[in-house]
């Protein structure tokens, strides 16, 4: 479901497919963010600290997460479900074999500003894994607390440089744009 969202997001925006292509493979910072991913979620299953490092990154992931799908829900398919991109996702329905779906419902299904979706179960299972770990190994609970809080903090410096070279992104296109129509 998720490519489906981002076809039909890429067709809103009247990409063609080299188009789409070219954007997913020529953001350098992009492939950055996937890296410090890859390293927060990575874990050495024999290594305690590194397995409760990489729950912890889990843990904001997950949290962040649910806040994000609550607002993007919010606004695109309850504030603006009407008008463009909303109303062009509720009439594009993702076609599968069995069936047919809204692109929303994979936004929906991990939060909206009314329920609290699969990211917060995520969330709240992944504390739950936390506690056992404390339960049930010869680690202390402010050591736990400590290894988990560096993953969170991984997350946090990973979120922190998404944002920033995204914000850096648009305002390079931005500045483009209007040198760009003023030389008309």
């Amino acid at each position: 479901m998720s490519y489906g969202l981002l076809d039909r997001l890429a067709e809103y925006a009247g990409l063609s497919e080299m188009e789409t292509q070219r954007i997913a493979q020529s953001q350098n910072w992009l492939h950055v963010i996937l890296q410090k991913v890859e390293e927060g979620y990575s874990a050495n299953p024999q290594n305690l600290s590194s397995m409760v490092k990489a729950i912890g990154f889990h843990v904001g992931a997950e949290t962040v997460g649910a806040r994000e799908s609550a607002i993007i829900h919010q606004v695109i398919f309850s504030q603006q479900k009407d008008k463009g991109l909303g109303r062009f996702l509720r009439q594009h329905k993702l076609i599968f074999d069995g069936g047919q779906i809204s692109p929303n419902y994979w936004v929906a299904v991990h939060g909206t500003e009314h329920s609290i979706g699969v990211e917060a179960d995520h969330a709240e299972d992944a504390v739950k894994a936390l506690n056992q770990v404390v339960q049930y190994t010869q680690a202390t609970e402010s050591q736990v607390i400590a290894w988990a809080d560096e993953g969170f903090s991984h997350f946090n410096q990973t979120q922190l440089v998404f944002f920033q070279s995204l914000y850096t992104e648009l305002q390079s296109k931005l500045q483009l744009q209007t040198a760009l129509t003023v030389m008309k």
